[in-house]
């Protein structure tokens, strides 16, 4: 579960980590097709987020290869045009970034490498909308992370075009993205995590697997984490309490394991989660869910699909990610190509996003702290061509919840059930 090198060939100038896989990371092939875009092609390892508040995952650039669908889903047109949403996040429901397409008016069907990238903020909830940084470039795969309503990481994937971004690479801005900074990156270990900083994979320190790297935003600089626990890592979440919790796999059992740590990533306790089956020739990808810090969901994939004796295992905490409990005894939630994604809602529930082999996102809903799990059908959010960074349902650091359909629109909700669907007007 850690070959690293297809994933960091995606950067150029490597050592630069990779950014979160995203659908889009994998529209090679509607590159070359020249106008059309491969819907979805999951790994259990593909996501990334770098949020900084309560119970969001705010770094999660996982190293590894997990379970692959048999066969890449189908392919759906994208109708690209100047203003076509190509990604999308925030830090809170009313402060909304968007990546948007500016295309040459010489083409009638221009694929999305023929147009600019420009960035776009809204700061009333999506009415209006104000160009933050004009011609970043074009690129395959565009990440938009916000750690705070005014500092922005950017991971930009197989340059097409230079523009402000030169390069592929990490650029960070901290004035709401009217300029960028590439992110520098160090060897000397780092002794904790930036309130406003992010975690991501090391690659400059030699140690067990995937080690934890600092993003410092201030800095403009990342290193490796001096102290990192003892896992190969793969996603993160800074919670409501202020707790960093990482998942990942232990190194001696290849089973999947969870660390806490309570004061800023100096120290950590580690739990391993033992209670799953043997992992064989399996690979893990665990992602964490917490809205208060305290009560909070770990799932993790297992297999290699349905077909191929695939399964979800969820566990549970209710001490702050201290320990862990497995719950849903009769194998209710759903094993996806997403890799884990799931939330958890203002009123408890906690909700599984299933991304089939076909690039249609379902869900499943427990609101009884695990036990079992149930479709659900979240209103307003279509069921095709939501994408968001392998997590279909992002949720923000400063409360609320957002998704993208590229192409399509922007789509906000304040409980995570109800949404509401925002084409950015682009001035």
């Amino acid at each position: 579960m850690t070959d690293l090198s297809e994933l960091l060939e995606d950067l150029a100038q490597a050592p630069a980590p990779p950014s979160r896989l995203r659908p889009r990371d994998l529209y090679t092939r509607g590159r070359r097709r020249h106008r059309r875009l491969t819907a979805a092609t999951l790994t259990a390892a593909g996501a990334a987020m770098i949020m900084l508040t309560a119970g969001v995952v705010f770094a999660t650039l996982d190293g590894g290869a997990g379970p692959r669908p048999p066969e890449p889903p189908a392919e759906q047109p994208v109708q690209w045009r100047t203003g076509s949403v190509f990604a999308a996040a925030a830090s809170d429901a009313g402060h909304l970034y968007a990546v948007v397409l500016d295309c040459p008016d010489s083409l009638t069907e221009p694929a999305w490498l023929d147009c600019n990238q420009d960035l776009v903020r809204s700061d009333d909830a999506g009415r209006t909308w104000q160009v933050r940084s004009r011609g970043l470039g074009s690129f395959e795969s565009t990440d938009l992370t916000p750690l705070t309503d005014d500092i922005l990481v950017v991971r930009a994937q197989k340059v097409a075009s230079p523009g402000i971004l030169p390069q592929s690479g990490v650029y960070v801005s901290i004035d709401g993205g009217r300029t960028w900074k590439a992110v520098e990156r160090q060897s000397t270990p780092t002794p904790s995590v930036p309130a406003d900083g992010w975690l991501e994979p090391s690659y400059l320190q030699a140690g067990v697997g995937v080690d934890v790297g600092v993003g410092d935003p201030r800095l403009g600089r990342s290193a490796p984490l001096a102290n990192p626990p003892a896992l190969a890592y793969r996603s993160s979440l800074r919670t409501a309490t202020g707790g960093l919790w990482i998942s990942g796999e232990d190194p001696a059992t290849r089973l999947p394991a969870v660390a806490v740590s309570d004061d800023a990533g100096r120290t950590w306790s580690t739990r391993v989660l033992t209670d799953v089956a043997a992992p064989g020739d399996s690979s893990y990808s665990t992602r964490l869910a917490s809205l208060d810090g305290r009560t909070g969901y770990a799932v993790s994939m297992t297999g290699m699909g349905l077909d191929g004796g695939g399964r979800a295992w969820v566990h549970r905490t209710t001490d702050g990610g201290h320990s862990w409990q497995r719950v849903d005894p009769g194998g209710t939630a759903p094993w996806s190509y997403g890799g884990g994604s799931s939330f958890v809602t203002p009123d408890g529930a906690h909700v599984i996003a299933d991304l089939g082999r076909d690039g249609k996102v379902t869900f499943r809903i427990s609101r009884d702290g695990g036990a079992h799990y149930t479709p659900v059908t979240l209103d307003g959010l279509p069921a095709e061509g939501i994408y968001g960074a392998g997590t279909p349902v992002q949720a923000l650091p400063g409360g609320g919840y957002l998704a993208y359909a590229p192409g399509d629109a922007v789509y906000v909700s304040t409980d995570g059930l109800h949404w509401r669907r925002i084409v950015p007007d682009v001035p």
